[in-house]
């Protein structure tokens, strides 16, 4: 099972998702705390750039979360 990080900088995004009605169950089915494929819906997909070791999947529409997995870590950008 993998250890979540979440970085201040996700965490201060959240919180403001909260604060405006995100239902956040839909982050539950996401959260990868086993290094397993999404499922398509989600469209994850790597990065590139400076933000290459990075992936980027789809919770909603408008609404992109960044992470990396690292050893038995699981990082929220």
């Amino acid at each position: 099972m993998l250890k979540l990080n979440l970085k201040k900088s996700f965490q201060k995004d959240f919180d403001k998702l909260l604060l405006n009605g995100f239902d956040d169950s839909v982050l539950n089915e996401v959260i990868l705390r086993k290094k397993e494929p999404l499922p398509p819906q989600f469209q994850d997909h790597a990065l590139k750039g400076k933000w290459k070791p990075f992936r980027e999947c789809h919770i909603k529409a408008d609404i992109l979360l960044v992470y990396l997995v690292e050893d038995d870590e699981l990082v929220f950008c």
